[in-house]
């Protein structure tokens, strides 16, 4: 991560970047010191009930389209809202997070927390928003009294439970959006802490989770909803993942990650990446996100990811997304993952789902072929 970079600079430098935040806080960033958001200062309105049925509305013509052959709109560590400046240090950035909390003390945590949240709308509000696709870490404590599992991203945040719940409730009332979660990092667990997590799972949606199946032609919405199917699950652990059935594995959804946050060369990143082609017969994820780089974050270090990188990405990627379609070529796109979806009055996820329009044109054109 980052982080290293900071203790790379030495005592002096943390000085004067600690002297630098204190001047600029609390106001430097919309979160504050308690993480709260003010909803009216990043969005220009809401999610449209168009949005929240969006699968369950897609034209007929579409229904027996394979999903990874769809444009399906999600959303970056998806869960990072629930982290907090208070939060402890999360074990994918122990090494490092503790050394600037070392040279920064409470102040390090706070530009931990700027540079590492990449959503500011819960689970519930996401999925209302249309995004269907859920980027998700997972973590244990130390303590071996606490049986919890975390949520994270750089620090802790809320346990996993909070997610299922919102994702259930969503489900129940919505019968025909089918979701994809992607269980991408665990950090400290067990086995014993796999199958608690497993046994959350088939609790909360059982017999809504689809089964694996190397036949992705076959997963279609019309497929998926004659069998009451509204969740397909990717599970990072690969070996555990082949003795459940309804955990998919990951070499199902690459996602090449571009280790970036300059706009211009993430727009290469992306023709690049198509470019190379996927394999239309698995799920593919194009990460439209920026990753601050060192440099950035400690020229900008009183900043955020929400303010200063974000805003230039989602720019050129609004732009780069008018020219790309999804279906089943070698080059299209299927999942596009972004950061802070509420953004411009949720542009992004709407442009995303509009994307899928483009397939009619393929689907009349193979219809009139038919005709001849």
């Amino acid at each position: 991560m980052w982080v290293w970079w900071f203790y790379a600079t030495g005592t002096k430098h943390a000085h004067q970047l600690e002297g630098a935040c204190v001047l600029a806080d609390p106001a430097y960033d919309r979160a504050a010191s308690d993480g709260a958001v003010d909803m009216a200062a990043v969005t220009d309105g809401d999610a449209t009930s168009e949005m929240e049925n969006w699968m369950g509305n897609l034209p007929e013509e579409l229904h027996n389209v394979p999903l990874n052959h769809l444009a399906i709109p999600g959303s970056h560590d998806s869960c990072s809202y629930t982290i907090s400046p208070q939060a402890e240090i999360a074990p994918d950035n122990e090494y490092y997070g503790n050394k600037l909390l070392k040279l920064l003390g409470p102040i390090g945590k706070q530009i931990m927390y700027s540079w590492s949240v990449t959503q500011n709308i819960t689970t519930k509000e996401q999925l209302q928003a249309g995004i269907r696709y859920f980027d998700i870490r997972i973590a244990v404590r130390k303590d071996p009294k606490d049986e919890n599992l975390y949520l994270i991203h750089g620090l802790f945040g809320a346990v996993v439970d909070n997610f299922l719940v919102e994702v259930k409730e969503f489900l129940e009332n919505h019968k025909k959006e089918v979701i994809l979660v992607h269980f991408q990092h665990f950090y400290n667990m067990t086995d014993t802490d796999h199958n608690r997590l497993l046994n959350k799972l088939t609790s909360a949606f059982g017999p809504l989770m689809c089964q694996f199946t190397t036949d992705l032609d076959n997963i279609t919405l019309a497929s998926l909803w004659r069998r009451g199917y509204q969740m397909i699950t990717f599970y990072g652990h690969e070996k555990l993942a082949k003795y459940h059935p309804y955990l998919w594995p990951t070499s199902y959804i690459p996602n090449p990650w571009p280790d970036e946050d300059d706009a211009a060369r993430l727009v290469t990143f992306w023709n690049q990446t198509l470019q190379q082609g996927r394999d239309p017969k698995a799920f593919f994820v194009l990460q439209a996100v920026g990753t601050p780089q060192p440099s950035t974050v400690t020229m900008h270090i009183c900043n955020s990811l929400r303010v200063y990188v974000v805003p230039k990405v989602n720019a050129v990627l609004e732009s780069w997304l008018s020219s790309q379609v999804p279906g089943s070529g070698n080059h299209t796109c299927n999942i596009i993952m972004s950061d802070f979806v509420e953004m411009n009055n949720y542009r992004i996820p709407k442009m995303v789902v509009e994307m899928n329009r483009k397939l009619l044109e393929n689907v009349s054109a193979s219809a009139g072929d038919e005709m001849v």
